[in-house]
């Protein structure tokens, strides 16, 4: 192909892109630039997301395992107390 007929079609893929943001603005009822400032910054969100997702699945997983080791704990605490309240209920019982 040769270089005008490249530009040319580089020029055509800019005017459908034109119009595709035209588009979905006024579909949108937004602005094409401050479409554009949304699109940029879902990009931005979703990059630093994707940086960040490690880590967050690693807080996560912590947080779960902590959560598991509470929940844990208060099984056992809870039964230390009826435990408890059971021999102090046996010394209140009269013997048969």
């Amino acid at each position: 192909m040769t270089e005008p007929k490249k530009q040319f079609l580089k020029m055509k893929i800019d005017e459908l892109r034109n119009d595709q943001l035209k588009i979905i603005a006024e579909r949108e009822n937004i602005t094409k630039q401050s479409l554009v400032e949304k699109i940029i910054n879902n990009y931005i969100d979703q990059r630093l997301l994707n940086d960040h997702l490690p880590e967050l699945v690693d807080q996560l997983s912590k947080i779960d395992t902590q959560l598991q080791s509470n929940g844990r704990m208060i099984r056992q605490f809870i039964n230390l107390q009826q435990a408890t309240i059971d021999y102090l209920r046996s010394f209140t019982e009269d013997p048969e």
